[in-house]
């Protein structure tokens, strides 16, 4: 998920795109992987980061045993966070 959002950030400063938040926050949920589109189907997400918070914790969650899952909880923050900040407060700016 991390490489994703990695490349997903540099294409789009590398592309210099200024479009509508919104379309690239359809751009981005639909280059992630089907499983994770699926899962984000029943959630609300305002932005690229929101979007990406909640497919790492689904994410993490997949492949969590399915004895540990049982712990998960809806809201949940995941314990991973993008490391280039500087990326997505560019790719926020520019949008």
């Amino acid at each position: 998920m991390k490489e994703y959002m990695n490349k997903f950030v540099e294409l789009v400063v590398r592309c210099d795109i200024h479009e509508d938040s919104g379309l690239t926050l359809s751009r981005f949920r639909t280059g992630l992987k089907p499983t994770l589109q699926r899962e984000m189907l029943p959630h609300t997400v305002e932005s690229v980061d929101e979007a990406f918070q909640l497919a790492l914790g689904i994410e993490s969650y997949l492949q969590t045993p399915s004895d540990r899952k049982s712990s998960f909880k809806v809201g949940e923050q995941p314990k991973q966070q993008f490391e280039n900040n500087d990326n997505l407060t560019l790719l926020s700016l520019r949008i």
